[in-house]
């Protein structure tokens, strides 16, 4: 049985937190886990982001839009989310640090496979100028709604994605003075949005497509999991 873990956390560092929290439980001790949330508002900063000599203009570009910056757990480049966004994480157990692509198909596959139980067709590819550009991005019409990065440290691999259902003019907006700091070219149009749902029907379809595919256990966050977090958030703090 797989734990699977439906939350939401109001401190966006600390929300990052949980997912590094997982990641090391299955790394150190070999607990897999699934964890469907939506994110409070915030622009998650990877670590080429923040090697750039204008990643301080970047993190207050984000703050003057009302979306707190954090040090993204996975990689990938600077993605805004928010309360119209959904994520889908999975940590996974991997001592010999391999699997990375079997674990992109994975994740893809449930969020295409979610969007059309809505009805909505989805397909995977990469758009010229894209947020956070990746091989693995979800295409949905003409635009990008939804990203896929991953984690992978010493036993264990953290695998998560952004679906972004509404709200994708305001993210965009945001989005533009943090990329125009990092020297980052993009063309905002790719940022998209699911037309006709709400993130709570995302989420709802995002379970059911997981249930349907393995044995789950809903669980609250335990105490141990909510203290390693604790613990773990002041690594995301930027």
């Amino acid at each position: 049985m797989t734990a699977l873990f439906v939350d939401d956390v109001e401190d966006a560092a600390l929300d990052v937190a949980v997912s590094h929290a997982l990641l090391r439980e299955a790394a150190d001790r070999g607990a897999e886990a699934l964890r469907v949330w939506t994110p409070p508002a915030a622009v998650s900063f990877g670590r080429l982001d923040l090697l750039s000599a204008h990643s301080a203009a970047a993190v207050e570009a984000a703050r003057r839009h009302g979306l707190a910056p954090v040090r993204r757990l996975a990689g990938g480049r600077a993605a805004a989310i928010g309360p119209g966004t959904v994520c889908l994480g999975w940590a996974h157990p991997s001592p010999e640090m391999t699997g990375m692509q079997e674990r992109y198909e994975a994740l893809a596959d449930v969020i295409v496979e979610a969007l059309d139980r809505l009805g909505i067709p989805a397909r995977l590819g990469e758009l010229a100028g894209e947020w956070c550009p990746g091989a693995w991005s979800v295409i949905a019409g003409s635009g990008k709604v939804a990203g896929l990065a991953q984690r992978v440290v010493r036993g264990g691999a953290w695998a998560e994605a952004v679906v972004v259902v509404s709200g994708a003019g305001a993210l965009a907006r945001a989005l533009d003075p943090v990329q125009a700091a990092l020297g980052l070219e993009w063309d905002r149009r790719t940022l998209a949005e699911l037309t006709g749902v709400e993130p709570a029907q995302v989420r709802a379809a995002l379970i059911e497509t997981l249930q349907a595919r393995r044995q789950l256990v809903c669980s609250p966050l335990s105490e141990r999991l909510e203290t390693l977090a604790a613990e773990l958030r002041a690594e995301h703090v930027l």
